[in-house]
């Protein structure tokens, strides 16, 4: 299943054409063979992009789509042929895909292989921009230019059981990192509570970091790892790692509620407005829905960053760009942006019907509130993540201090955005 491959990072490293960025494409009516439109996306996706396809062709019978549908057996060769045909100015028109199997962002936004999307926007009287998430939408901006349209978000959060916590209460109302940390102190303190463990296998340094604001300023080319903030995330981390629940551990179970009963919390990442936030068997033990709660944050304000998942983009090759934006529309529509395939949709309409949906099957406000936490979005960038992990064991096994790995990250990763 799609959503459960969100962890996976590929590294592609892609040697960028420069080319320069049509305003807008031929007219509709062309004669063939050059009235052609490629389009790039994975064979998960395919129901929402045969979707556009249908309504696209109504508009557009003139014009011919190829679709290149990408299995997840031929992700690894697809990187490769991927970066050839950018070298060569060739390939796809259209880009529908996660955002792990792009180039490194900041290389990928200066070299003129994407094109800016808001001319596009600007000429399309059906598109408002104010109709999606506008928190969402404006995190693929890069000094004014739209280079890529999300289709959809993620987040991280916790949920558990009345079962798991027992008497156990846990204040979560704007809770911090050191509040959770002594949350745990005062359950194991107490003895009473049937978990093992205080939070479960899928929570590492990596969810820390970008459940947190972001470190890298794309547009200055500036890092932000050599900064107190970045330091106390460190030394929080390396306090919570061992309350983490090992995974062969969590594996071993035969049975799915002994497994949830290994951890006091849970951490999950929110595949959709109603999916897996408790209404469905795969977060439902115990005879009873979830209970579903924010992450913490450093400074106790309560907020959510969410980041990017799937994205929409028109090479700047491609000869019919207009066309190719009328696609994106499809892609980007209500009844497309409804789909269970998707994590949370930007489109405002569907996000607020799927919503409605989800107060008829759980009336409590919990999910509600959770959504209204996420006020800032940002996106995964690799590169960024490889370096910190390949730094952060000296920070665990105590070869170097928080402050040293702090700036080691900051100096590396500086390189990378001015290289």
């Amino acid at each position: 299943m799609y959503k459960k491959y969100i962890y996976l990072v590929l590294v592609v490293t892609l040697l960028i054409l420069n080319t320069g960025c049509e305003k807008r494409g031929t007219p509709k009516h062309i004669s063939a063979p050059d009235n052609v439109l490629e389009v790039y996306y994975l064979e998960q996706d395919k129901s929402i992009n045969d979707r556009a396809l249908n309504e696209f062709k109504k508009e557009h019978n003139d014009i011919k789509v190829i679709e290149k549908s990408i299995q997840n057996s031929e992700i690894e060769d697809f990187a490769l042929k991927f970066k050839a045909q950018l070298a060569a100015g060739t390939g796809a028109d259209i880009l529908f895909m996660p955002m792990y199997l792009l180039p490194p962002i900041s290389k990928l936004f200066d070299s003129g292989v994407l094109c800016d999307l808001n001319p596009l926007i600007a000429q399309d009287k059906s598109f408002k921009i104010e109709d999606y998430n506008q928190i969402v939408m404006d995190s693929c901006t890069y000094n004014g230019k739209r280079y890529m349209m999300p289709i959809d978000y993620t987040f991280f959060y916790f949920y558990t059981y009345k079962a798991v916590l027992g008497d156990f209460k846990l204040n979560t109302i704007n809770w911090t990192w050191d509040e959770l940390i002594n949350a745990e102190k005062e359950y194991f303190k107490k003895g009473t509570g049937a978990s093992k463990y205080f939070i479960s296998p899928s929570f590492d340094f990596s969810v820390l970091l970008i459940d947190s604001k972001p470190y890298v300023n794309y547009e200055r080319k500036i890092s932000e790892f050599n900064t107190p903030e970045f330091i106390k995330l460190l030394k929080i981390y390396k306090t919570i790692a061992p309350l983490v629940c090992p995974i062969e551990e969590y594996t071993s179970q035969n049975e799915f509620e002994k497994m949830e009963m290994l951890s006091v919390l849970q951490s999950s990442f929110c595949t959709g407005v109603g999916d897996s936030l408790g209404f469905n068997d795969y977060n439902k033990a115990f005879g009873e829905d979830a209970i579903i709660l924010p992450y913490p944050t450093l400074d106790g304000k309560g907020d959510t960053n969410a980041w990017v998942d799937r994205i929409l983009a028109i090479t700047s090759k491609c000869r019919y760009k207009q066309e190719a934006f009328d696609y994106i529309e499809g892609i980007l529509s209500k009844e497309n942006q409804m789909s269970d395939k998707l994590n949370v949709p930007v489109n405002n309409a569907a996000f607020k019907e799927q919503l409605e949906l989800v107060k008829i099957i759980r009336p409590d406000s919990q999910i509600e509130e959770l959504f209204k936490t996420v006020n800032s979005c940002s996106f995964l960038d690799a590169s960024v993540l490889d370096i910190i992990n390949k730094e952060l064991p000296d920070y665990l096994n105590g070869k170097k201090s928080a402050e040293q790995i702090a700036k080691v990250i900051d100096e590396k990763v500086s390189l990378y955005l001015n290289e």
